[in-house]
């Protein structure tokens, strides 16, 4: 199967972009998915309506996937996929970023997987900015390797677990970090607790970070859900709450009800810092 487009916006500044992709199954044992983009944003890029990152951009990227699935028994599949990123600038044509990455996951027929990743990336600042407190990266080229490993038990489980490691540059210097996460399942209940640290050293000084993050989620029917997001983050001491309930009053209608706060935590107390209570409700007609 093979996908291809083009987009192009010719006013006081041009967007250009272009794609092409490609899948097809060589045989029952393996697969192949492969894509590539191309888009430009000119320097004087007005979106009009909308949003754009970045202007001044010329990027090309693309993957290649290949899954074997090789008469190993126990072994499902072997996933292995490749992308590249290349971003330069449209009107200097000098190189702005490069992306690199390959990431290998044997699946077994339980559903459980594991996975290594190796990313190389290239990042060119031209005005520093701060990282922490008190630490600031300034501008330069920084050129870094990453590794990541990690291995979680099929989410088909009553009990799930995920857990993961990086190692790698960071930022001129480097960055260790590791993470877990254990799930409860059921038709009409779920729980799941994590939890991240990394440990940060860079020229300008070093610092850790801690993650911690519980979600519960219920089920009363097919048609009544609720969802609670607790998160703490240590770099900047915020504590953060995200409660939602959806009831589906009838099929494609819904009724959500939202409620988020985010505090700063300093010392023994609970700074609010937000707060939020949405109410949105969909009817669909049809005509």
């Amino acid at each position: 199967m093979l996908n291809t487009g083009l987009l192009r916006d010719g006013g006081p500044a041009d967007f250009e972009g272009f794609g092409a992709g490609v899948s097809f199954r060589e045989s029952e044992v393996v697969e192949h998915t492969s894509d590539k983009e191309h888009l430009e944003i000119g320097p004087d890029m007005l979106p009009g309506i909308g949003f754009i990152r970045r202007t001044d951009i010329a990027k090309t990227s693309g993957s290649l996937r290949f899954t074997p699935r090789p008469p190993i028994k126990g072994l499902r599949k072997i996933d292995i996929r490749n992308s590249y990123d290349y971003v330069a600038s449209v009107s200097t044509r000098d190189l702005l970023d490069r992306r690199w990455e390959i990431d290998i996951s044997p699946e077994l027929d339980s559903g459980d997987e594991a996975s290594f990743e190796v990313v190389y990336e290239f990042q060119r600042l031209d005005r520093e900015f701060p990282l922490d407190s008190g630490i600031v990266v300034p501008p330069g080229d920084y050129e870094t390797w990453n590794f990541d490993l990690g291995i979680s038990t099929s989410p088909a489980r009553a009990v799930s677990v995920e857990l993961g490691s990086l190692v790698g540059g960071f930022w001129g210097g480097d960055i260790w970090g590791a993470g877990a996460e254990i799930a409860f399942n059921s038709p009409h209940f779920g729980l799941e607790l994590g939890y991240e640290h990394n440990d940060v050293n860079v020229p300008g000084g070093a610092f850790n970070t801690d993650l911690v993050r519980g979600r519960l989620k219920l089920a009363a029917s097919t048609r009544l859900f609720g969802n609670a997001l607790l998160q703490y983050n240590s770099q900047n001491g915020s504590f953060s709450a995200n409660l939602r309930i959806d009831w589906i009053h009838r099929p494609g209608s819904d009724l959500f009800i939202v409620f988020n706060e985010r505090r700063d935590v300093v010392g023994s107390r609970w700074n609010p810092e937000s707060r939020a209570f949405i109410v949105k409700l969909t009817y669909l007609m049809w005509l």
